[in-house]
């Protein structure tokens, strides 16, 4: 069977052929269209996992066009967010489009909401290249959202603090669609699910004879069989505990289109992009 890997943003697409594709900028603007119908088919979830509980994952936040969730972020202070550049490329010099609600385990609650007034991609980032390298941005919002017992900012992996294979006790979240498959019900809810990493050679290894699958340095890889980031999910958080707290390891970025947890997900690693978060902090 041939097999298609997509951004994690919105609609896991099939396409009958073995290579990588970018659904991001054709969904990000059909939204505009669908922004009254927030709770679309077109909205996807994390695969195999659980609802998460209030308060669980406070920095995350969801990132929206009108009340339409696109993609996830984290709160990195109260006026910036981080998530994945593939879901905010669309509307680089229109970033009011762009809105992110923070403080909400489900889409319809009311959470506090800020429009994005800059989108800063990295400026290496191409979303055209194999592996979608530097796929990262950070986001300005228009006034600091107050923090709380829901909200709250995540702590980010510093330069050099690298989460190698093995690593216990890691998680992503994020809203989206939870069947294996290209299409199907959604969630209003958040979901999470516990993840093992794998070592860079392995995922290499695993995604091999899938063209445009690169897998670099600044990638961490995630492969439990049977769960899996979907469309959806892309620019959410990777956090694992470390001594007692959570640390954001990763940004999710793609994966395959099925969601089925046959190939790994692949997130960009925070760490190697610390000194230039950095910049907007």
């Amino acid at each position: 069977m041939k097999t298609t890997a997509v951004f994690l943003c919105l609609l896991g697409l099939t396409v009958a052929v073995p290579t990588l594709f970018q659904p991001a900028k054709e969904i990000l603007r059909s939204s505009v269209s669908r922004i009254s119908h927030p709770m679309d088919e077109a909205e996807s979830r994390v695969v195999g996992g659980q609802t998460a509980g209030t308060g669980e994952w406070p920095w995350q936040v969801s990132l929206q066009i009108g009340t339409s969730h696109i993609c996830g972020g984290s709160l990195i202070s109260t006026t910036r967010v981080l998530t994945a550049a593939h879901c905010v490329e669309a509307y680089v010099n229109q970033p009011t489009r762009y809105s992110v609600e923070a403080g909400i385990t489900r889409v319809s609650a009311n959470g506090e909401t800020r429009t994005v007034t800059k989108v800063n991609l990295h400026p290496q980032y191409s979303g055209s290249s194999a592996g979608f390298p530097n796929d990262i941005a950070v986001l300005e919002l228009s006034s600091p959202i107050p923090l709380g017992s829901t909200i709250a900012l995540a702590t980010l992996a510093s330069n050099n603090e690298d989460f190698l294979s093995g690593t216990q006790n890691c998680w992503i979240t994020g809203w989206g669609r939870t069947n294996v498959g290209t299409s199907g019900s959604t969630s209003n809810s958040l979901m999470e699910a516990k993840m093992n990493n794998i070592a860079n050679t392995e995922c290499s290894n695993r995604w091999s004879g899938v063209s445009g699958a690169s897998i670099f340095s600044s990638h961490i890889c995630l492969y439990e069989e049977g769960k899996s980031a979907c469309s959806g999910d892309s620019g959410g958080p990777y956090v694992c505990e470390k001594n007692g707290a959570w640390i954001q390891a990763g940004v999710t970025s793609w994966g395959i289109s099925t969601c089925s947890g046959t190939y790994p997900s692949v997130y960009t690693r925070v760490s190697s992009y610390s000194s230039w978060i950095q910049n907007f902090l």
